[in-house]
Order: C-alpha cells, then structure tokens, then sequence
C-alpha cells in the first residue's frame, strides 16, 4: 500500500489510523507520497514525519508534485492553518525534538511507477489529496496503469454537491479537475471514490462521539490538528480518515454503486464529477462509488487507534 497525501489535519489523522490498522491487519504500506493541497509540500513533509514518530513507524516519504497539471498553480488551502496543523506544527517538531525527515531522493511519480511495476495488482494506492501525483505517473508510461492493483480516493462527488466553485465541487477534484478527469477516464474499472456525500452523510453524533477520545496523547494530537476545521467550518468533518477505513476495512461499507462518470472540465460546473445515473451498459467503464458506512464501527474504530 502507498498513500498519497496534502498532509493537512485530516490527513495526518488518516495515516495515524493507517498506521494502527496496518500492524493489526499486517498490511504493508512501503511509501507516503507528498502532494500540495491542505498544506504546502515542505510542511507537509514535517506534518507526516510528526505523526510517524507519535505513531513509532518509520517509512519513507516521497516529494511529489505541487503544482496542478494545466494551470501550474502552486496548490494550498488553509482548512488547518498555514501549517496544515492548525498552527501546532512547531510546537510537537521540538516536544518530538524532530531534526531529520525520512525523505527520499527519488520523486514521488517515479516511485509510484516503480512500485505499479514491481507489485502489479497486489499494490493499492489510497489518495488523500489530488490525483496530480497518479495523472502524472500514468502521462508518464502506460505500464502504470496497465499493472496497477486499485486507487482508491477520497475525491469527487456523486450528486452535485460540494464546497468549492458554488458548491458543485469537491476540494481535491476542484484542485486539479484534468488529473480528475484522466483518472476517472482510464481508471474507472481500478478506481473506488468516497465522494463528498459520503463524509457529510455521517452524524453530527457521530463526528462529536469520534473526538471525545482526547485524554491520550493520539486523542490530544488528533483533536488539536482538527482546530483550524472545526473554527473554519464550526463542525468537524472526518473525510480523509473515512477513505482510510474503506480501504482497509471493507466490511465497514453498507451502501456503494457502480456508475460511468464524467469530470468537467469547463464552465460553471468544472471539477465536478457528473454521474451517468441511468447508464447500467455493462460494458461501459464504471467507477465504485462508496454511499454510506457502518458509523458505530466507525466511532469504535477510531476510538480504538487514539486509545
């Protein structure tokens, strides 16, 4: 397993509970990649090696794109700070006395290609952030796509909605709506999508009992990056660890479908992902779409990995 990643907040809470699973489910996870997104990439590199040293694991990490494929933007939000930590990004690299990163020389796209290539269908790849770093390494040579396992992202939408260009737009689709579009395209029969409606059909109940666990240094960690999201948007939104438990729990999911789609490109719906709802052609190119989890497996899950 490879995980792609704009290591804001919620991502880095996605690799904590990556990282718990994983030993429990002896799933081998061989690489981070790094992309723009919820915090720029030079911070995004301290973000994972702060959690990777709370977590006590130690994988390399790999610098990837940070500018998008058409309009060459420097990608950023700031959902969590301008650390991507909510601002406590400092604090926890001296408490952990953090002074090296475990990043390597080789790029990001070379290394998912190196890795298409050497796991075939056996590697999966879980998106967290823009799909730059994967359009790039299929643009690249055919061999990746020809020999990758799944990518599974949290990315997209199914019904329209969204809150980026007036609301008909995901955040990470948004951010690079051509990568989008060539990985819906070409992927499809490899690609499982947790779109928006899926994070914002889980509870407010269910999002409060998630953060209450904060007595333990994780729940602490996890509830003080969330800051940034929860003053911004004054509620908690937990998406990038909802992509997580789907891709390695796949029990957790209660509803999904099975759709051709489309990314738009232009005019006043671009980056949204338009759903061909009607098309059941069997030989159409459909991608998986998760609709809904179990939110008691959800709350206990994340509970478990801060406790």
């Amino acid at each position: 397993m490879i995980i792609d990643t704009d290591s804001g907040g919620d991502d880095i809470h996605a690799l904590l509970t990556a990282f718990d699973l994983a030993a429990k489910k002896n799933i081998e996870i061989i690489g981070i990649t790094c992309i723009n997104g919820n915090s720029q990439i030079e911070d995004g590199i301290k973000n994972i090696t702060i959690v990777q040293k709370i977590a006590g694991v130690n994988i390399p990490i790999y610098k990837g794109c940070d500018r998008n494929l058409k309009q060459k933007i420097t990608l950023s939000s700031k959902f969590f700070g301008d650390d991507g930590l909510s601002g406590h990004q400092e604090k926890y690299l001296k408490e952990l006395n953090i002074q090296q990163y475990q990043l390597q020389q080789q790029h990001a796209v070379d290394f998912l290609i190196e890795s298409a290539l050497k796991y075939k269908e056996d590697l999966v790849i879980i998106c967290l952030g823009a799909l730059t770093n994967v359009a790039c390494a299929m643009m690249k040579t055919a061999e990746f796509e020809e020999n990758i396992g799944l990518v599974i992202g949290l990315c997209g939408n199914v019904l329209g909605l969204g809150f980026m260009n007036d609301g008909v737009a995901e955040y990470n689709v948004h951010t690079d709506p051509e990568a989008a579009h060539l990985v819906f395209k070409v992927l499809a029969k490899k690609l499982i999508v947790i779109p928006y409606e899926a994070v914002i059909s889980v509870s407010e109940f269910t999002i409060t009992k998630v953060f209450e666990q904060d007595t333990t240094i994780k729940g602490k960690f996890v509830k003080e990056i969330y800051e940034g999201m929860k003053t911004a948007n004054n509620r908690y939104d937990i998406q990038d660890p909802l992509c997580i438990l789907a891709a390695t729990m796949p029990d957790i999911i209660t509803e999904f479908v099975e759709r051709p789609c489309n990314v738009i490109l232009e005019g006043e719906g671009r980056g949204m992902v338009s759903v061909k709802w009607l098309d059941k052609d069997p030989q159409a190119n459909q991608v998986t779409f998760i609709l809904k989890v179990d939110e008691n497996q959800l709350i206990q899950t994340l509970h478990n990995v801060v406790g």
